[in-house]
This record gives structure tokens, sequence and C-alpha cells, in this order.
């Protein structure tokens, strides 16, 4: 197929046919009408390429991209001769949302005159889409739980709101500051505490109930799970703890347990 309309050595016309043949491209006039397509796009799209030559590249965007700022000045950054890429939005023939990963390239004449825009893609919509519900559950998470993040050695990088509520600290007071802040001092000052952040280093994440202090020296009490964070190599880069306040009710257990003593003894006696 031939994917320009201008003229290139020879040489390198063979090395980009090549390169046409493994990933997914289509050329557009400096106006945005589609000149030529490859097989690998047009089958990602759904299209013909009877279908999309000769057509805006508005076909393949959401009414509302079309209609927008950002498109006009997607079409004049490459009309200027500005590469553009990154994750755009699209939507398949079908009316299905997809995304690509995608770079436009104008391509210039001997007089440095946007003659043609080649744009590269590949399909990343299921990363994408993973990453988005990866998110939801995110914000899920953060709207329901107290979260706090730290450092591997303990400091704390940051918290969010229901964390700052519970501990009655600001975020500005506690950046920064190590984990031992909220502990009981025989504790932090102890080898379980030691160990504690050692096995979060080691990747090992951690779970139970934990007895802390808010900022008013009053004790609180966390369901909580230490979770760290691993980079590409392994390595721990930070801990994301992920708590429930349980004082409620750890203080009714134990006036509970504090009348089943007093009863039993009454017993004995």
């Amino acid at each position: 197929m031939q994917l320009f309309t201008h003229p290139f050595s020879t040489a390198w016309r063979d090395k980009f046919s090549a390169f046409s043949q493994a990933v997914p491209m289509i050329s557009f006039t400096p106006q945005g009408i589609v000149t030529e397509v490859n097989d690998l796009f047009l089958k990602g799209m759904g299209y013909t390429r009877a279908e999309v030559l000769g057509q805006p590249h508005k076909i393949f965007c959401t009414p509302e991209f079309v209609a927008s700022d950002a498109y006009r000045l997607h079409w004049q950054g490459l009309q200027q001769g500005k590469s553009i890429s990154g994750n755009i939005k699209r939507v398949h023939k079908n009316g299905e949302v997809i995304w690509l990963e995608a770079t436009y390239v104008p391509v210039l004449n001997k007089q440095g005159k946007v003659i043609e825009i080649i744009k590269i893609a590949s399909d990343v919509t299921e990363h994408i889409n993973e990453s988005h519900e990866h998110q939801g559950v995110l914000q899920a998470i953060d709207r329901s739980t107290a979260l706090i993040t730290f450092t591997p050695d303990g400091n704390i990088l940051s918290a969010n709101a229901n964390f700052i509520k519970v501990m009655g600290y600001s975020l500005h007071q506690i950046q920064g500051q190590s984990h031992a802040m909220f502990c009981l001092p025989e504790w932090h000052n102890s080898s379980e505490y030691r160990s504690h952040w050692q096995q979060l280093k080691k990747g090992e994440f951690i779970v139970g109930r934990f007895e802390r202090l808010n900022s008013r020296g009053q004790s609180v009490w966390l369901e909580a799970s230490y979770n760290p964070v691993l980079d590409d190599e392994g390595r721990v880069v930070k801990v994301v703890k992920i708590a429930q306040d349980i004082t409620q009710q750890m203080t009714q257990q134990r006036q509970q347990q504090s009348m089943m003593n007093h009863v039993h003894t009454g017993f004995v006696e």
C-alpha cells in the first residue's frame, strides 16, 4: 500500500513500509482528511478502506471532542508542525469507545510546510479500562476508609481526609513525621515495633487491630492492613495503610468484659 502522497528515498520508504506492516497507521491531509490507512488500523476501528478514505478525521471521535477547543487546537498544532502523542479516546464503527496510544507526526516538505500527517497507533483499551476500574476502586476505598501512606522507613507521605478526621491532625502536622507519633510509647520503643517495620520492608503485609493515640492523646482503635507497594524490581517503595475506626466497638467489648468479670467476681465471693 502507498502510505504517502509525497516522494521519499527508496530506502526510507522500504523501512517505513515494513514498519506499517507491524503497527496500525493512518495518514491525513493537514486539514484532517484521510488519505491512506493500513489494514491493522482498519481492523482496530471496524471500517473498510472505502469507508474512511476521503473522510474527515472526526469520524473516529466523540461529538463532544469534535466540538471542543481541544480538537481545534489539536489540528492547529499539527498544521504548525508539532507532533502529538498520548492516550486518546476514539469511537469504533460500532459506537464503542476505544483508547489508542498514538503519535501524530507532521511531515514537512523542503520548504518546511506541513504536507501530510502520519498517525501511528496501538489499541490500549483493555489497559485503560483496567486503569479506570482500578482508579474507581481506589476512589471508593478512599471515600469509605482511612488511608495513610508511609516510606519504607515509616515516615508519613500522605493521608486522606478520613484518616485526618479520625486522628485529629491536619495533613501539614503529620506529613514527614514518623509513624511512631501515633503509637503508645511502650510499643514504639519495643523490639516488636522494630520487627513490624522490618516485615514491611521485606514486602510482608500486616493485618490486625491496633491501638493508637489521636492528637489529644486519647486511645483510638484501628482495624487495619499495612500493604507494601513494590516497584518493578520487587523493592518496597512505600507502605499503604487502610484502616477502619473500631474505637466504639472496642470500648463496648471492654465494657461488656468488665461487666462479665464483675459478675463472675460476685459469684466467686
